[in-house]
């Protein structure tokens, strides 16, 4: 994802600053190593960076006039905003109305493949392939894959390899549709869709023991910040 932090010199100090240039909102913590250096903020910074936007985010100063600093950077980051609440607007079926299908896996009952956290509170829904899969809630398109052609399977191999779509919506939750067929939906990153809306058709791509569809309402949390990027000296 096209999000990093960096550290630019400006007129009389050092800014650390968070560039996102992709379609979420990305949730970020901070950190600024220094050696002699005054910092505005040094640690822990948490800050949400808007679609397309840059924020400042500490500054750093030599102590004194003539008298050098180093200074760095490390971060890690997520999709979405963990500032926001989620609200109580409802959630409407990921699939057509008129349409019943059965649950194979679903929280608070016997979990076979849901083990992360990410996963743990998700939705198995058995489906044929070819279902259509709908938004579940207005909102943006923020990531998505059609490009993989294989037939899934318990394969560890295929973990990282479903056909998805991620949705980010205005209340702070992100939906996550996967193991869509590959059949491509005319989506764009960035471009709103509404509550029961095309996005993808149920498959079974990726790490998938038959034909299903993949249900996850995500809530970012400081603690769920995985990625790290690295960026050192001035």
């Amino acid at each position: 994802y096209p999000f990093k932090a960096k550290l630019e010199k400006r007129a009389d100090h050092i800014a650390a600053v968070a560039y996102n240039d992709g379609p979420a909102s990305i949730s970020a913590v901070v950190n600024v190593a220094s050696s002699n250096c005054k910092v505005s903020t040094p640690a822990n910074i948490r800050v949400v960076v808007k679609a397309h936007e840059s924020v400042d985010i500490a500054q750093i100063r030599a102590p004194s006039t003539g008298v050098g600093c180093q200074a760095g950077l490390n971060f890690k980051y997520q999709i979405g905003d963990f500032t926001r609440d989620a609200g109580d607007e409802p959630f409407r079926i990921p699939f057509e109305d008129g349409k019943a299908f059965t649950v194979g896996q679903a929280f608070g009952g016997p979990l076979t493949s849901h083990n992360s956290p990410e996963a743990q509170d998700a939705l198995d829904i058995n489906m044929p392939q070819g279902t259509k899969i709908v938004a579940a809630k207005d909102g943006i398109v923020v990531d998505y894959a059609f490009g993989y052609t294989n037939s899934g399977s318990v394969n560890a191999a295929l973990n990282l390899k479903a056909n998805f779509v991620l949705i980010e919506h205005a209340d702070g939750v992100l939906t996550l549709y996967s193991h869509l067929a590959p059949i491509a939906v005319p989506l764009k990153l960035g471009e709103p869709v509404h509550a029961g809306e095309l996005i993808g058709y149920s498959g079974t791509t990726g790490y998938s023991s038959g034909p299903h569809l993949h249900f996850a309402v995500l809530k970012p949390y400081v603690d769920a910040c995985r990625k790290h990027g690295l960026k050192v000296g001035f």
